[in-house]
Protein backbone atom coordinates (compact mmCIF):
# COMPACT_ATOMS: atom_id res chain seq x y z
CA UNK A 1 0.00 0.00 0.00
CA UNK A 2 1.07 3.69 -0.73
CA UNK A 3 0.09 6.66 0.37
CA UNK A 4 0.33 8.99 -2.64
CA UNK A 5 0.04 12.89 -2.45
CA UNK A 6 -1.03 14.48 -5.61
CA UNK A 7 -1.42 18.49 -5.79
CA UNK A 8 -3.13 19.67 -8.34
CA UNK A 9 -4.80 23.49 -8.81
CA UNK A 10 -7.55 22.62 -11.53
CA UNK A 11 -7.69 26.00 -12.52
CA UNK A 12 -4.88 25.91 -14.87
CA UNK A 13 -5.27 22.73 -16.02
CA UNK A 14 -8.78 23.63 -17.24
CA UNK A 15 -7.34 26.75 -18.35
CA UNK A 16 -5.42 25.69 -20.83
CA UNK A 17 -7.87 23.13 -21.73
CA UNK A 18 -10.63 25.94 -22.37
CA UNK A 19 -8.28 27.72 -24.62
CA UNK A 20 -7.58 24.52 -26.65
CA UNK A 21 -11.22 23.56 -27.01
CA UNK A 22 -14.66 24.67 -28.49
CA UNK A 23 -17.01 22.29 -26.19
CA UNK A 24 -15.96 20.76 -23.02
CA UNK A 25 -18.45 17.88 -21.81
CA UNK A 26 -17.74 17.61 -18.09
CA UNK A 27 -18.92 14.00 -16.59
CA UNK A 28 -19.20 12.69 -13.36
CA UNK A 29 -21.10 11.36 -10.18
CA UNK A 30 -19.54 13.63 -8.09
CA UNK A 31 -19.55 17.10 -9.37
CA UNK A 32 -22.35 18.50 -7.04
CA UNK A 33 -22.24 21.46 -5.89
CA UNK A 34 -21.39 22.87 -9.35
CA UNK A 35 -21.23 26.44 -8.21
CA UNK A 36 -18.13 25.11 -6.45
CA UNK A 37 -16.25 23.35 -9.39
CA UNK A 38 -17.26 25.77 -11.24
CA UNK A 39 -15.48 28.24 -9.19
CA UNK A 40 -12.77 25.79 -8.47
CA UNK A 41 -12.20 25.78 -12.11
CA UNK A 42 -12.67 29.39 -13.30
CA UNK A 43 -15.12 28.82 -15.55
CA UNK A 44 -19.03 28.57 -15.76
CA UNK A 45 -21.29 26.00 -17.08
CA UNK A 46 -23.82 27.36 -19.43
CA UNK A 47 -26.01 23.84 -19.51
CA UNK A 48 -25.80 21.66 -16.81
CA UNK A 49 -27.44 18.10 -16.33
CA UNK A 50 -27.80 16.91 -12.72
CA UNK A 51 -29.26 13.59 -11.68
CA UNK A 52 -29.78 11.72 -7.97
CA UNK A 53 -27.37 10.70 -5.95
CA UNK A 54 -27.00 7.10 -7.02
CA UNK A 55 -24.66 5.58 -4.42
CA UNK A 56 -26.38 4.25 -1.26
CA UNK A 57 -26.56 6.13 1.79
CA UNK A 58 -24.79 3.00 3.63
CA UNK A 59 -21.80 3.30 0.98
CA UNK A 60 -20.71 6.97 1.60
CA UNK A 61 -18.98 7.90 5.18
CA UNK A 62 -17.96 11.95 5.00
CA UNK A 63 -15.93 12.54 8.64
CA UNK A 64 -14.65 16.15 9.21
CA UNK A 65 -11.65 15.53 11.32
CA UNK A 66 -10.67 18.16 13.47
CA UNK A 67 -8.17 16.52 16.10
CA UNK A 68 -5.54 14.03 15.70
CA UNK A 69 -7.28 10.41 16.74
CA UNK A 70 -5.50 10.66 20.21
CA UNK A 71 -7.39 13.46 20.35
CA UNK A 72 -4.34 15.77 21.85
CA UNK A 73 -3.78 17.90 18.79
CA UNK A 74 -6.20 19.85 17.46
CA UNK A 75 -6.27 20.45 14.07
CA UNK A 76 -6.50 24.50 13.18
CA UNK A 77 -5.63 23.97 9.56
CA UNK A 78 -4.83 28.31 8.53
CA UNK A 79 -3.28 29.47 5.91
CA UNK A 80 0.28 29.64 7.84
CA UNK A 81 -0.07 26.23 10.02
CA UNK A 82 0.88 24.63 7.17
CA UNK A 83 4.71 26.16 7.83
CA UNK A 84 4.79 24.18 11.16
CA UNK A 85 6.23 21.03 10.84
CA UNK A 86 4.90 19.84 13.81
CA UNK A 87 1.24 20.39 12.54
CA UNK A 88 2.38 18.91 8.83
CA UNK A 89 3.44 15.93 10.61
CA UNK A 90 0.61 15.43 12.40
CA UNK A 91 -1.42 15.76 9.67
CA UNK A 92 0.51 13.00 7.77
CA UNK A 93 0.03 10.22 11.10
CA UNK A 94 -3.76 10.65 10.92
CA UNK A 95 -3.74 10.27 6.89
CA UNK A 96 -1.78 7.53 7.48
CA UNK A 97 -4.04 6.18 10.28
CA UNK A 98 -7.18 6.80 8.57
CA UNK A 99 -6.12 4.73 5.92
CA UNK A 100 -5.20 2.05 7.74
CA UNK A 101 -8.47 1.85 9.82
CA UNK A 102 -10.35 2.16 6.62
CA UNK A 103 -8.40 -0.79 5.52
CA UNK A 104 -8.90 -2.78 8.70
CA UNK A 105 -12.58 -2.40 8.89
CA UNK A 106 -13.06 -3.22 4.90
CA UNK A 107 -10.84 -6.28 5.30
CA UNK A 108 -13.50 -8.87 5.58
CA UNK A 109 -16.22 -6.94 2.83
CA UNK A 110 -14.14 -5.38 0.06
CA UNK A 111 -11.06 -6.38 -1.84
CA UNK A 112 -10.38 -2.36 -3.20
CA UNK A 113 -10.70 0.53 -1.12
CA UNK A 114 -9.37 3.95 -1.14
CA UNK A 115 -9.48 7.30 0.40
CA UNK A 116 -9.91 11.08 -0.79
CA UNK A 117 -8.34 13.99 1.41
CA UNK A 118 -9.19 17.33 0.39
CA UNK A 119 -7.23 20.66 1.49
CA UNK A 120 -8.99 23.65 0.54
CA UNK A 121 -5.69 25.15 -0.06
CA UNK A 122 -3.03 24.65 -2.78
CA UNK A 123 0.10 25.63 -0.20
CA UNK A 124 -0.18 22.46 1.91
CA UNK A 125 0.55 19.94 -0.57
CA UNK A 126 4.61 20.81 -2.04
CA UNK A 127 5.86 21.28 1.42
CA UNK A 128 4.04 18.64 3.29
CA UNK A 129 4.31 15.99 0.40
CA UNK A 130 8.27 16.44 1.05
CA UNK A 131 8.48 16.80 4.82
CA UNK A 132 6.21 13.44 4.69
CA UNK A 133 8.71 11.66 2.74
CA UNK A 134 11.42 12.91 4.31
CA UNK A 135 10.19 11.68 7.69
CA UNK A 136 11.81 8.79 9.29
CA UNK A 137 9.42 8.08 11.89
CA UNK A 138 6.37 6.63 10.26
CA UNK A 139 7.65 5.91 6.85
CA UNK A 140 4.51 7.65 5.56
CA UNK A 141 5.56 7.57 2.38
CA UNK A 142 4.74 3.67 2.20
CA UNK A 143 1.68 3.67 3.89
Amino acid sequence: DKLRVICLDSRYAMESVAKATRTIVLASGTLSPMKSYEAELGVSFKHKLIGSHVVPPENVFVKKISHCLSGKTALRLTYNAYSDAKIVLVIGNLLVDVCRLVKLSEAGSCRRWSAVFLFRRTKPCPSASKMWKNYPGRHLENH
